[in-house]
């Protein structure tokens, strides 16, 4: 559906906005991923009968960061720990300081069911520019995600044990919100979920191209479109569609996982397995050439993932 024209806000009271961290250095596995949610913000999206005039804003404060959930790490993420990391990214990585986003162009795309914004992000008082796509649904929601690059900023990403551990460089920020407050709109039996933005590297890596990887992501998107909508029909559905949607359920998040990592494995070196998998490798295989022979031939005879 297109935006309604007219002025929208947006906030805590009927949205999310989170921020996931990833890892890095020799001592990647000791830390965590984590899941931060934005406590205070307000965005106001100004629609115009021309989507051209149509302008977003944001304003975020970046003292409001909290810890929801950390996975990964050697142990887990306790509540001291979460404090912790909450002080650092405010007196070391944010510094206080406000949280802007400023569009300077956006245009409709699909029919109006997409907008692709651009626009100018202030952190620790350094602009940027930015641009992402902001999907609405069919019932009102808007959903985006967008992977940032600390340094473009000026920011030092975190890192201790002597820069063996280290914050990745890209975070991603995910916005999840409805046009309607969640009074109104109730809460849904399940939690809606956004694709996970492409990172920006896997588009030039050598051995695959850069198409290949665009079209792989559209079916992930596909994948997580068709999650969110089957589990919006299983409240209403009768006995006799209610298997259909349970088999196309498992198949769409099935999907969803797959694409996941597969993204995350594609880039790096190359070479052989080394670590905890090539312990499995060795334990199960007997050796790395058993390995790799068998996951060709399981490739080759495959119709989808191997």
């Amino acid at each position: 559906m297109a935006l309604p024209v007219g002025t929208h806000k947006l906030g805590p009271e009927n949205g999310t906005l989170s921020v996931r961290t990833g890892r890095t250095g020799a001592a990647a596995k000791a830390g965590h991923d984590l899941l931060i949610h934005v406590a205070a913000w307000q965005a106001t999206l100004a629609v115009a009968e021309d989507p051209a005039q149509t302008s977003i804003v944001l304003d975020a404060d970046a003292t409001s960061l909290r810890v929801r959930d950390g996975t990964g790490g050697m142990q887990p993420l306790g509540g001291d720990d979460r404090a912790s990391i909450e002080t650092t990214i405010n007196d070391e990585v944010l510094k206080g300081q406000a949280i802007e986003f400023r569009s300077t162009d956006v245009q409709a795309a699909a029919g109006g069911s997409r907008l692709n914004v651009r626009g100018e992000l202030t952190l620790v008082g350094t602009p940027s520019p930015i641009a992402f796509d902001l999907v609405v649904g069919h019932d009102g929601t808007l959903s985006t995600s967008v992977v940032l690059n600390q340094t473009q900023w000026g920011i030092t990403p975190y890192s201790t044990l002597f820069g063996a551990l280290k914050v990745a460089d890209e975070v991603e920020v995910e916005l999840d919100a409805s046009l309607l407050p969640r009074a109104e709109r109730g809460i849904p039996s399940y939690e809606r979920i956004s694709p996970r933005a492409l990172k920006p590297a896997l588009l030039e890596l050598v051995w695959i191209s850069r198409a290949s990887v665009e079209a792989h992501f559209k079916l992930y998107e596909g994948y997580v479109s068709k999650r969110n909508e089957i589990l919006g029909r299983l409240p209403s559905a009768g006995p006799d569609e209610l298997r259909e949607l349970k088999v196309d359920l498992s198949f769409a998040v099935g999907g969803i996982k797959n694409h996941e990592v597969y993204f995350e494995h594609l880039g790096g070196d190359g070479g052989d397995p080394n670590g905890a998998f090539a312990e499995l490798v060795e334990r199960d295989f007997g050796s790395t050439d058993v390995w790799r022979a068998d996951l060709k031939a399981t490739v080759m005879a495959a119709r989808g993932w191997a």
